[in-house]
């Protein structure tokens, strides 16, 4: 027992040797990655439904990719000195080989833009195949349009543009081509096989 007490105590006190070793970032630098963290999230929208949100989409890519450069220049890198370390292992530290190749699944525009415009258009046909089954479930079952953009159960679409959810609800509600709709999981996977074809409703504006 005092043999694994010890065993503990010792694999306790090299954890936290570790962890003190690390060296943290600077202040300068650091004020530099909390610039590039919030580019980061401006990037990774996951519904660049409106040209205009597109444009902010994109801009931010592009700007944390040139803040990403600035860091890198201070000889900080983000990744791992283990090569095959995941992503949430990932950390700020001084550059080396092992980190500089680390840190380009973050900042390499060939494999992570790519990425992350598949995940983007995904997630946003997927919304847009849950909204319109909704919308027809509603519609059928007497609900105005109006109260069919505020219904509590369409807040997982709330990703989606209020530009998008009124249109594609007056889509639903006076297209012909959706009068003879019920909801079901069919319809979410045709619209969403039909929106990753890249396709577009015609619209009505909202009464």
């Amino acid at each position: 027992m005092k043999n694994l007490i010890s065993l503990l105590a010792l694999l306790f006190c090299a954890q936290v040797w570790a962890v003190t070793m690390h060296e943290l970032p600077p202040p300068n630098v650091q004020k530099v990655i909390d610039q590039y963290w919030v580019q980061n999230e401006i990037c990774r929208d996951t519904s660049p439904d409106t040209p205009e949100r597109e444009a902010k989409m994109n801009a931010g890519c592009n700007k944390r990719e040139s803040i990403y450069k600035k860091i890198e220049a201070t000889g900080w890198c983000y990744g791992s000195t283990d090569p095959d370390a995941a992503t949430y292992q990932y950390q700020w530290m001084k550059c080396s080989k092992t980190a500089r190749y680390s840190s380009q699944a973050i900042s390499s525009k060939s494999k992570d833009a790519s990425h992350d415009a598949l995940t983007k258009k995904n997630m946003y046909c997927q919304k847009m195949g849950e909204l319109v089954n909704h919308s027809v479930a509603l519609r059928n079952a007497g609900i105005s349009p109006e109260k069919a953009l505020s219904d509590t159960n369409m807040m997982g679409t709330k990703t989606l543009s209020l530009k998008t959810r009124k249109e594609t609800i007056n889509s639903v509600y006076f297209n012909r081509e959706f009068a003879n709709l019920s909801e079901g999981v069919g319809v979410v996977s045709a619209i969403y096989d039909s929106c990753m074809r890249d396709w577009k409703p015609r619209y009505e504006p909202l009464k």
